[in-house]
């Protein structure tokens, strides 16, 4: 029953939808553990119509088989994030905020939210359909760009002996950069990558700009990296001392979706 035909509970701590341009990734969780999962790939990319169809089907056939859902989470992909201090963001400049780094199509709106300890103003582009029809369709719903997610969980995992804590996130052709200074963000930046040198160029060009010795830095990387990887090969010629932290954030292993996603243990 459900989203993969393999769900029995009835009802669903979460459901979590995390929707980028090439995909979407459905997950319903009980109790902190994931018990049904979907993926769906899109061939068409450029906007979210066949996404808003895709979501609906697939809210219907969890309501077929009577599930009841308790809290459902929305997470946007692939829209880049602004970071504004909260101390001078004003939201009548919205559209400033974002014009030299958003392209802005049709059914789209500026979202925007506080996190980081409530530091920080987060803004993205939301999609208008999507959105309304989950207003629509449940009492509440809790939105998210997936890069505030990311940012609150490594500054959870920052190494208090260290001064700066510097995380790669390597994911769907693009790697999330983000270096804490004292656990204070220093920088966030997303870059999309077609080659596996284009990861290695991103990451020396970030540590150059910011003065950071790739000899004596220490470096945690997540997701789609491994110590058999090429990209873990390029760049261990330039940065010696690599971690790779998937395991501490628990990334449960799915058969119908193989990617290493360390928000789909977001349970919260």
């Amino acid at each position: 029953m459900g989203i993969g035909q393999k769900t029995i509970q009835k009802e669903i701590s979460m459901f979590s939808i995390h929707v980028g341009l090439k995909s979407i990734y459905y997950l319903l969780n009980h109790e902190k553990k994931i018990v049904d999962s979907k993926k769906k790939i899109f061939s068409k990319n450029n906007d979210y119509s066949n996404h808003f169809i895709d979501i609906k089907k697939t809210i219907r056939s969890i309501e077929k088989n009577d599930i009841l859902i308790n809290n459902v989470k929305l997470i946007y992909y692939d829209s880049p994030l602004s970071l504004i201090p909260n101390s001078v963001f004003d939201n009548k400049y919205l559209s400033n905020y974002l014009k030299f780094n958003t392209k802005f199509k049709p059914n789209s709106f500026i979202n925007y939210y506080s996190f980081f300890e409530n530091s920080i103003t987060g803004l993205y582009v939301s999609n208008k359909k999507i959105n309304s029809y989950f207003s629509r369709k449940y009492s509440s719903f809790n939105e998210f760009h997936y890069a505030s997610l990311l940012i609150d969980k490594y500054k959870q995992k920052c190494n208090v002996d260290n001064k700066k804590n510097i995380f790669l996130n390597f994911y769907n052709e693009s790697i999330d950069i983000i270096v804490f200074n004292a656990k204070k963000l220093e920088l966030y930046n997303n870059f999309k990558c077609n080659s596996t040198e284009d990861y290695l160029y991103y990451i020396l060009f970030t540590f150059s700009q910011l003065k950071l010795n790739a000899e004596k830095i220490h470096v945690a990387c997540t997701g789609e990296i491994s110590l058999s990887s090429r990209k873990y090969e390029l760049l261990y010629k330039y940065v010696r001392n690599i971690e790779i932290i998937n395991d501490k954030f628990n990334i449960p292993s799915l058969t119908n979706i193989p990617e290493k996603n360390i928000l789909f243990n977001n349970f919260e």
